[in-house]
């Protein structure tokens, strides 16, 4: 379903490692998909989602020969993931998805940013995309990635007709339509 929804089949059949806990070194694991032992057990995530969503990543590596910002990279596992297992991974109304990152702070400090908040902004960042415009857009832009000399903001303005800030704005709109919608379903 992964391929099908990317719509690219990968040159290798990944490789899926399960990680003993207290594992620190997964550099030894690269190029695998690494299901943590830890993670495996427990309801939130499934071993299904899981692989669904780091085959994704594998899948936006050879699509953009790795010139991928790491937080688009994160937003679209995160929405095929979605996608995969039918359940939303945030639950937006969640007080601590109320700040609304700008696409720069998540382009030039992702890591930084606490809990699975840059997850859920990148993943609102992706979905936007995709109900705004449609999935075959962002398919566009990730494949016109594979150019390192293109910046996804000079792809969002092709796109999207949005630069980082226009889009900033775009998303603190949408993310209160998002929350809207919630609210009317309970």
């Amino acid at each position: 379903p992964v391929c099908e929804k990317m719509t690219y089949n990968p040159k290798l059949k990944p490789q899926i490692v399960i990680v003993p806990n207290g594992t620190e070194d997964y550099n030894e694991f690269a190029g695998l998909i690494r299901l943590p032992d830890k993670i495996i057990n427990e309801t939130i995530a499934t071993p299904e989602t899981i692989i669904s969503h780091e085959f994704t990543h594998i899948i936006n590596r050879e699509l953009t020969r790795e010139n991928l910002v790491t937080w688009l990279d994160e937003g679209i596992a995160v929405y095929i993931e979605t996608f995969i297992s039918g359940k939303e991974r945030f639950n937006i109304e969640d007080k601590k998805y109320d700040y609304t990152y700008h696409i720069d702070e998540l382009e030039n400090n992702f890591s930084n940013i606490p809990g699975d908040e840059g997850y859920c902004q990148a993943y609102i960042t992706v979905k936007f995309i995709t109900t705004h415009y449609d999935e075959e857009t962002l398919l566009k832009i990730i494949n016109e990635l594979k150019d390192e000399r293109i910046t996804e903001e000079k792809l969002f303005i092709k796109y999207l007709g949005l630069n980082y800030k226009e889009l900033y704005q775009k998303l603190v709109d949408y993310k209160k339509e998002l929350r809207e919608s919630q609210k009317n379903i309970t």
